[in-house]
């Protein structure tokens, strides 16, 4: 499962990502654009990472974002990688089917974004 806990002045805000009885298949639901979407950390963020888990300090937003070892892996590889990249990382790295690993990519960094914390662009952006 992965996880992110954000902390914005004291609140604790829990997001579950990937939970098991989710119906919607997000490998089928993804576009072709979608899965070529390429994402990067924002660079003014600070992070730490401590036994495999990730502290982000967002001084622009006030918040603190914690990230278990799985959302940690997937934090690590926004560096300009695809949706589509990440998952196939994600799949071998953590021995899950990719159609799992999509689905768990794909509700992560929609997270990530929902939070400000990844800048996402196609290649066609970059002309």
């Amino acid at each position: 499962m992965i996880w992110l806990h954000s902390l914005q002045f004291g609140l604790i805000l829990a997001c579950l990502m990937a939970k098991t009885g989710h119906k919607r298949n997000f490998a089928e639901s993804l576009t072709m654009s979608d899965k070529e979407r390429k994402h990067k950390r924002r660079s003014d963020l600070n992070q730490r990472t401590l036994e495999g888990e990730t502290l982000i300090l967002d001084r622009v937003n006030g918040q603190i974002h914690h990230l278990n070892s799985t959302a940690s892996y997937v934090w690590k590889q926004c560096d300009g990688a695809s949706t589509q990249r990440i998952a196939e990382q994600l799949a071998q790295a953590f021995h899950i089917s990719s159609t799992r690993a999509v689905k768990d990519v794909n509700a992560l960094l929609s997270e990530l974004k929902k939070k400000n914390l990844l800048e996402t662009y196609d290649d066609s952006q970059l002309d």
